[in-house]
């Protein structure tokens, strides 16, 4: 929160002026934010992503053709400073750093504007997924989703950080074809496990592919649960994937 403090001297002569000056500190226009996007993050240093803003919630104001313009903190450079919107109020341009660092992309039209964080990285050797759930659910006693790779990766293992019920992993391996690594969890436990917001059910360990950097998702459409205790209905959970990305002497990439 930004304030701003005024010292005023008031004097005989012009008295009324300087109190005018004191009473008001009428304040700049307002932005109204809007969001921008990465296409990936993080990206390996030396390639380049997409960055995306979106007015289309303001297509009123910010009309098809309007001028956006982008800015990055260097070294990172943009493929552009100015373009124009699309079809639904998009705008893009490309970003690139061929030094590692996590670099802020601004873009704005008008009193709209907004900004995004992309991190560059050297090529990484492993990567960590921990997979957690938004809800807080109870007696969870069977879990099985989909893990998508944009990028084929190697399965290296996994393991299980919730203390109570024991979880076990089958078919893991991404295929190359699709990229899909394939979980099915399910738990020793018959009681089954309370879950929370915090709970960390799995991580699971990959080996990258030697040039290229990759992101991971959920297929949400996939997640299928069980519960222990049937007379009542529980919610799906919707799980999120958090990844950890490694050089080859075990150092923190990102993020």
């Amino acid at each position: 929160m930004k304030f701003r403090f005024a010292t005023c001297v008031v004097m005989a002569a012009g008295l009324g002026a300087l109190l005018a000056g004191c009473g008001g500190g009428g304040g700049g226009a307002s932005t109204t934010p809007i969001p921008v996007t990465a296409a990936k993050n993080p990206v390996l240093v030396g390639s380049s992503t997409t960055i995306t803003a979106s007015f289309a919630a303001y297509t009123s104001a910010v009309k098809f053709g309007s001028t956006v313009n982008f800015s990055v903190t260097a070294p990172a450079t943009i493929s552009s400073a100015t373009t124009t919107t699309k079809a639904g109020g998009i705008a893009s341009i490309t970003v690139t750093s061929n030094q590692a660092g996590t670099y802020t992309v601004s873009a704005s039209s008008g009193s709209f504007a907004g900004s995004t964080a992309v991190s560059f990285i050297p090529q990484p050797a492993a990567v960590n997924l921990m997979i957690t759930s938004k809800q807080a659910i109870s007696k969870l006693a069977g879990l099985s989703f989909d893990v998508l790779s944009d990028t084929p990766v190697t399965f290296n293992g996994y393991s299980t950080l919730k203390a109570s019920g024991i979880l076990s992993i089958t078919n893991p391996n991404v295929t190359p074809a699709f990229n899909i690594s394939k979980i099915t969890a399910g738990l020793t436990s018959l009681p089954g496990i309370d879950v929370t917001s915090t709970s960390t059910l799995f991580l699971l360990k990959y080996a990258t592919p030697a040039a290229g950097v990759p992101i991971f998702t959920i297929d949400q459409a996939s997640v299928t649960a069980g519960f222990a205790n049937l007379s009542s209905v529980k919610p799906t959970p919707t799980l999120v994937v958090s990844p950890v990305y490694y050089d080859s002497t075990g150092k923190v990439l990102y993020p």
